[in-house]
């Protein structure tokens, strides 16, 4: 293996201390570089659900007609409860709306059957949501504040 000088560039015989040439020490020898290990894939870390003061019950109790009062009763500052229990209000109204069209004859009783089953999703959404600690809205009612 050849070694060269690293100040000046001149080739120099193995085993050399300084340069022949421009008498700059070469000092140890050169360190071959070691290969870098393969960097290791970490999955990003999700984060904590919220709700870790045992409010998950009454969040998901509220999206269930009147126990969305009773929540909010027991606990009204608790910031969890209270979008659950915003976006349980907000679900109720959609489907008290939703019964206001079952009077129009056909394109209402179609509108109102959509809305039900709608309601059933949204509401089913909502419980999972409290569940898994997560304030996200609901589609189309979840942008709406109540309180």
């Amino acid at each position: 293996m050849s070694i060269f000088c690293p100040k000046c560039g001149t080739q120099l015989p193995d085993g050399a201390v300084s340069c022949s040439n421009c008498g700059a020490p070469l000092g140890a020898a050169p360190v071959q570089p070691q290969p870098q290990a393969a960097p290791v894939y970490q999955a990003p870390v999700a984060a904590a659900p919220r709700q870790a003061n045992g409010t998950r019950a009454l969040c998901m109790l509220s999206y269930l007609g009147i126990f969305s009062l009773y929540a909010l009763v027991l606990n009204k500052e608790d910031p969890d409860i209270r979008f659950h229990v915003n976006q349980a209000l907000c679900l109720e109204v959609f489907m008290l709306i939703a019964m206001l069209l079952n009077i129009i004859p056909i394109l209402g009783w179609i509108a109102c059957g959509v809305a039900m089953i709608m309601y059933v999703v949204f509401t089913i959404m909502g419980i999972l949501n409290a569940k898994n600690g997560v304030q996200k809205e609901l589609p189309i009612v979840g942008k709406y504040r109540i309180f």
